[in-house]
């Protein structure tokens, strides 16, 4: 029967994945992944950690996370020591005299049956405590989404928690309540915010913001929020229905003017500075399409004027195609070199194979020429 090492490796290598790809994807260091296919558990911080990254990883390779977890728990218990001496009886010496043999026999039996029955109780007891235990873990595990990238947007169900590490310290925050509103808990402090609320947070309490936290949409009907987590507290995101800040020189043609574009978040990473790239022009903002057929394993996810959002796996030979885009579009890819999309019947390059992109797709004004040019806007 194959371990869970085996199990994940085997699965991994069959889809030609490298570890560093997944750990892109997946936002799992490479050193807990390496961890769980050599079955090093003893490399985690805590079981919950454990059981959060085997969940996300064997999801990832298209494995049963439940049976993957059911055959950790298995394996752990196979481990721990059973307390079996206490059911074995001693052989006794033969001894010519058959009454002395079964009196001694009867009262073995006797003395057995008192003392196992308290025993194999403690036993059951003791097991049943540790699979509720295990249980309550695992489920503490999946509820904890850990902050370690400069930028991270994805969506947050009521009564998760976010763990944010400050100057080698660990903080919390909890979605207690999503609603018209949402309400996080940090410490003993809550901080109330509506739909495309910014707020800088300070965690730990020395009154500089580490965090700023954009609510970028609510789903009342399933308790689920799509939050913007920026450690960067200068960059600048833009609200619905904001004008447009800053000035970029647009990549390509060098002749071409300068104009108003969003900025859209900053890195001071300089491997990760992309400039904007002119798509099309036109003398009034018109609806356009995307299309595209996947070179390779991609996660993908796209935001449609600010209503209509999804995501979901693409392989090799899929395609994809949206129509009729009034005004922008996100798009978020964890596979850039797999995606090279037509956008209004353009070829355009995201990015590199394993590179993860976020780009805003949008139509800006040339206050020159009074023209509008469908803009590749970078989103950090």
């Amino acid at each position: 029967m194959e371990s869970i090492g085996e199990k994940l490796r085997t699965a991994r290598e069959q889809r030609g994945y490298s570890l560093e790809q997944v750990s892109r994807d997946t936002n799992i260091s490479k050193r807990y992944l390496t961890a769980l296919e050599e079955e090093d558990f003893k490399a985690f911080p805590g079981e919950p950690y454990l059981l959060g990254f085997l969940t996300n990883y064997s999801d990832y390779l298209g494995l049963s996370s439940a049976e993957m977890v059911s055959l950790y728990k298995n394996t752990m218990l196979q481990e721990q020591p059973i307390p079996i001496e206490e059911l074995l009886v001693k052989k006794k010496s033969k001894f010519p005299i058959f009454a002395i043999i079964l009196v001694i026999l009867l009262a073995v039996i006797g003395g057995g049956v008192y003392l196992l029955y308290p025993s194999l109780g403690s036993w059951r007891e003791r097991r049943a405590a540790e699979k509720a235990a295990l249980n309550r873990e695992r489920e503490a595990a999946e509820n904890v989404f850990l902050l370690k990238e400069e930028v991270v947007e994805r969506s947050f169900q009521e009564g998760q928690i976010i763990s944010a590490n400050v100057k080698g310290v660990d903080y919390t925050i909890k979605l207690r309540q999503i609603g018209e509103t949402v309400v996080l808990e940090i410490g003993d402090r809550t901080v109330e915010l509506k739909g495309g609320d910014i707020q800088n947070l300070d965690l730990d309490g020395d009154a500089d913001a580490e965090l700023k936290v954009y609510i970028r949409e609510i789903d009342t009907d399933n308790k689920t929020t799509v939050l913007r987590l920026d450690r960067f507290i200068q960059s600048t995101i833009p609200q619905s229905g904001s004008q447009p800040q800053g000035v970029v020189a647009l990549a390509g043609d060098s002749e071409s003017p300068v104009i108003s574009v969003p900025s859209v978040g900053s890195t001071n990473e300089a491997s990760r500075r992309r400039n904007p790239q002119i798509i099309l022009e036109s003398d009034t903002p018109k609806p356009f399409e995307i299309s595209a057929v996947f070179r390779g394993y991609c996660l993908f996810r796209y935001l449609v004027d600010n209503q209509e959002r999804d995501e979901r796996y693409f392989h090799k030979g899929e395609t994809f195609q949206l129509m009729d885009i009034q005004k922008e579009v996100r798009l978020w890819v964890s596979n850039a070199g797999s995606f090279k999309p037509k956008i209004g019947g353009v070829d355009v390059d995201l990015g590199r194979p394993g590179e993860v992109v976020t780009t805003l797709v949008t139509w800006v004004k040339d206050e020159q020429t009074e023209r509008y040019r469908l803009t590749l806007v970078p989103v950090y």
